[in-house]
C-alpha cells in the first residue's frame, strides 16, 4: 500500500500504518562483497551481534529531544515516538506531506469561512424575496444572473434598455412626459364646488369695479386734457392767444403744478404756473419787460373797457370816464 495514494484502514492509527510499511518494503541492495567481506547484518541491513555476543540495549529515543526531522507538532506523544524511529527519508515524506495537508487544510478552511461570510449576507436577501423568486419561475441563482444582465444591459446601452424594459411591461414612454394626476382630496372638491358661484360673483364685481375706475380715470383725464387745451388755445377780444409762450413754458408749468410728498405744489393753478414759468425764463421775461407801443396800450385799454362796460352796465359816459383811469393805470404800469 502506497503512503500516498493509499487510505490506511479504519481504526489502524498512525504507527500500525509505518510498522506494515515498513515490513512490506523490500531489504535494502547491499553489494555480495560488501555482505561477504563486512560484519554480518540482520534481516533489515543491520549489523548483527556477533555469534556469543548478546546485543547492547539500545537507549530509547527521547519523543521530545530535538533530532534530525522534527514531527508535526500536533501529533501525539505515541505518534512522535514512531516518527522519530523512521529513516530520515520517510521523515521527510511525512513532514512534507503534513505540511501540504496543513496548507490544504487552512486554505479551505478560509474558502469554507468566505463561502459562510458570503452566504449570511445573501440568505436574507433570497428569504425576504421568496414570493418574488417563485413567482419569476426560476432558481435564485437564474434569477441573480437575470438581474445582472439587465443592469449589465442598462450600463451599455440606456436607451435601447429603457425601450426593451417598456416594451416587456407594456409600458407607452409617452405617458411619462405627461404630469401625473395629483391626489385631490374629496372634502376640498365639495368647498370648492360650493366657492366657485362666490369666487365667480367677486370676480364680476371686481371687473365692474375695475371698469368704473378706468372710465373715471379716463374721464377725468378729458377733463384735464380739455382744461388745459383751452387755457393754452384762449384768445382775446381782438383774437390773439392770451398765452402766447404757453408751449415754451408748458414743460415747466408741468414740474410748477406737481406736489411733493407733502401735497404741496409751487403753483395753485394753471395761471400761476404759467405766469411763473414766464417769469422763470430769462427770454420770455426780457419779452414781457419790453415797453408796448401806444396802439396796444389803447387796445388793451378798450378791452377793458368793454369788458367793464359789459360786466357792470354803465352809461358810455360812465365807460369813458373807466376808459381813461384804465389808460392811466396802464401808462403807469408801462413806465
Amino acid at each position: 500500500m502506497s503512503i500516498e495514494n493509499d487510505t490506511p484502514e479504519e481504526g489502524a492509527s498512525l504507527a500500525d500504518t509505518l510498522r506494515a510499511e515498513l515490513s512490506k518494503a523490500p531489504p535494502p541492495d547491499i553489494p555480495d562483497e560488501v555482505i561477504e567481506d563486512g560484519p554480518a547484518r540482520d534481516e533489515v541491513g543491520r549489523f548483527a551481534p556477533k555469534q556469543g555476543e548478546q546485543p547492547q540495549a539500545q537507549p530509547e529515543p527521547i519523543p521530545d529531544q530535538p533530532q534530525g526531522i522534527q514531527p508535526p507538532a500536533s501529533w501525539s506523544k505515541e505518534d512522535r515516538a514512531v516518527f522519530a524511529t523512521l529513516p530520515p527519508n520517510v521523515q521527510e515524506l511525512l513532514s512534507r506531506r503534513e505540511r501540504e495537508m496543513t496548507a490544504d487544510y487552512t486554505r479551505k478552511t478560509q474558502e469554507i469561512a468566505d463561502i459562510r461570510r458570503f452566504s449570511d449576507e445573501i440568505r436574507p436577501v433570497f428569504e425576504k424575496n421568496q414570493q418574488l423568486i417563485a413567482h419569476a419561475g426560476a432558481s435564485p441563482a437564474q434569477v441573480v444572473d437575470q438581474l445582472l444582465g439587465m443592469y449589465g444591459y442598462s450600463q451599455r446601452d440606456p436607451v435601447g434598455y429603457l425601450k426593451w424594459a417598456a416594451q416587456s411591461l407594456n409600458v407607452d414612454l409617452a405617458q411619462l412626459t405627461q404630469p401625473a394626476d395629483e391626489y385631490v382630496d374629496p372634502a376640498f372638491n365639495e368647498l370648492r364646488n360650493q366657492l366657485q358661484p362666490l369666487s365667480q360673483q367677486v370676480q364680476s364685481v371686481t371687473q365692474y369695479i375695475q371698469e368704473q375706475q378706468r372710465l373715471q380715470q379716463e374721464q377725468a383725464l378729458q377733463q384735464v386734457q380739455s382744461t388745459i387745451e383751452t387755457f393754452a388755445s384762449e384768445k382775446d377780444a381782438s383774437g390773439q392767444p392770451l398765452r402766447p409762450y404757453f408751449e415754451q413754458v408748458k414743460v415747466a408749468m408741468g414740474r410748477l403744478l406737481q406736489p411733493d410728498a407733502n401735497g404741496n405744489a409751487l403753483a395753485t393753478d394753471l395761471q400761476d404756473a404759467y405766469d411763473k414759468a414766464t417769469w422763470a425764463d430769462p427770454a420770455i421775461r426780457a419779452e414781457l419787460q419790453k415797453p408796448k407801443p401806444a396802439n396796444d396800450v389803447v387796445k388793451a385799454a378798450k378791452q377793458v373797457a368793454a369788458m367793464n362796460v359789459r360786466s357792470s352796465g354803465m352809461a358810455s359816459s360812465e365807460a369813458s370816464g373807466s376808459l381813461r383811469d384804465t389808460l392811466r393805470d396802464e401808462m403807469a404800469r408801462m413806465r
